[in-house]
């Protein structure tokens, strides 16, 4: 978590992970080169970025700094869950924030309640569903309070949570998205007629089932096009992901994504 460095020191990009990083700055001070944009923050001070988008950065001599990063398929988890909704968009995080500020005063305490949780005894370790909520909150606040591509999710006025019926659906198309899967096997798994499946995700996600389940697949291409680890080819990854045809699949991802199936995965 904190982390000091007399000497300073400066980085290269490198192939890191899509994540979602917080730094606040204590001592000294840390600059990121994002694009043409510039992020600095000085003590008292902080930054909230996906370092796998930096150029660069550096941290100047004396620096102490507190810094939590999460995967993003953390952050993406937390942020489906919260709306029942799949995410297809990039969460490309890149601002700084003031610690004295409100939201900034309540990141740094969460943090420091984290990272006190796993020092000495380590009460946390033992009670991952506490250490769980902690993070979740830390993510949901960072969502809520920084602009991403889903900012507009938190401008709508709530909805009413879904039925159950469309909760147990999501909940089943979310387990078998890599599979064969169509709105009727949905529909027979949760026990319902397909007009009111069909129904219940219009009223409540605003989109069909079917859009649904496109849209659960092309994230999930997307997480795999994005693992460093995987070794499958384009081809294989959409076939994986239940698309047939692969010009079909490159047309689908590209209006989900705004971007080509080949360019993501050079990114990663």
């Amino acid at each position: 978590m904190q982390a000091e460095y007399p000497f300073g020191m400066r980085l290269r990009r490198d192939r890191a992970h899509d994540n979602l990083t917080i730094r606040m700055v204590s001592a000294g001070g840390t600059l990121y080169s994002v694009g043409r944009e510039t992020l600095a923050a000085a003590p008292g001070q902080g930054l909230i970025l996906n370092t796998a988008l930096a150029d660069s950065g550096e941290y100047a001599e004396g620096s102490v700094h507190s810094t939590f990063t999460l995967h993003s398929e953390d952050v993406i988890r937390t942020l489906q869950s919260a709306f029942e909704r799949p995410v297809t968009k990039r969460l490309d995080f890149s601002v700084g924030f003031d610690g004295r500020s409100g939201t900034g005063a309540t990141l740094a305490t969460i943090m420091a309640a984290i990272e006190a949780g796993f020092q000495g005894d380590a009460p946390l370790a033992d009670a991952p569903h506490a250490a769980r909520r902690l993070r979740d909150a830390l993510i949901m606040l960072v969502l809520e309070s920084v602009p991403h591509a889903h900012s507009s999710w938190f401008e709508r006025q709530a909805a009413a949570p879904a039925p159950w019926q469309i909760r147990r659906a999501i909940e089943f198309i979310d387990a078998h998205t890599a599979g064969p899967l169509t709105v009727q096997d949905v529909a027979e798994a949760v026990g319902i007629g397909l007009r009111s499946l069909q129904e219940g995700f219009r009223r409540h996600k605003q989109m069909s089932p079917h859009d649904y389940i496109k849209l659960a697949r092309l994230a999930g291409a997307r997480a795999t096009l994005l693992d460093p680890t995987s070794t499958l080819s384009i081809e294989c990854v959409a076939r994986h992901w239940g698309f047939v045809n692969r010009g079909h699949f490159a047309l689908e991802y590209r209006e989900a994504f705004g971007e080509q199936p080949s360019q993501t995965r050079s990114r990663r």
